[in-house]
């Protein structure tokens, strides 16, 4: 009963938590190497970047757990299509300021197939220049990384709204143009 107690909280939280609108610079350029990164993930132990060195890997950073629009977000970027992705030698992964307790729960309740990594200080997020400093959140970024460790995709949404999500469709067409280089 407890643990539904705080699950309802963290929904509310994270539902009725105002969203703005800004516009935000990258603080990583393309043909940068990526920063290197260990988080812990809901797949169990930790998820570092440089292990999946020869594959791409595309990181999709959402607000919040529990976030109906975050919920779209990440099923339609990877968790449905994951299969898609994989086949791209692609490996997806979700990051957020959320623990990793709380993201376990928002896997089970929102049937997400793929890891979600938590950056609880933000330090991950200050890297890749998609920390809202005011909010402590991630801004709604998605960044592609080639099996060499260069970013050749960053795209940094102006919202947070669900008008702002990146249909699956165009984050596979940037995944082919990644594997063609």
């Amino acid at each position: 009963m407890r643990l539904r107690a705080i699950r309802y909280l963290i929904f509310l939280l994270a539902f009725y938590l105002p969203m703005t609108t800004h516009r935000f610079a990258a603080a990583l350029d393309l043909g940068n190497k990526a920063p290197d990164f260990e988080l812990e993930s809901t797949s169990g132990g930790k998820f570092k970047l440089s292990d999946l060195k020869g594959k791409n890997v595309l990181l999709n950073f959402y607000i919040l757990d529990f976030n109906p629009a975050c919920i779209k977000g990440l099923q339609a970027s990877a968790s449905n299509n994951y299969s898609l992705f994989k086949s791209e030698n692609t490996e997806v992964a979700g990051i957020s300021t959320n623990i990793t307790f709380s993201q376990k729960a928002f896997v089970d309740i929102a049937k997400i197939n793929l890891p979600l990594l938590s950056d609880r200080n933000g330090k991950v997020m200050r890297e890749y220049g998609v920390y809202d400093e005011s909010r402590r959140l991630a801004k709604r970024a998605y960044v592609i990384i080639d099996k060499d460790g260069v970013v050749r995709y960053i795209n940094i949404r102006p919202t947070y709204t669900e008008n702002d999500l990146l249909p699956t469709e165009e984050l596979l067409t940037e995944v082919k143009k990644v594997n063609k280089r």
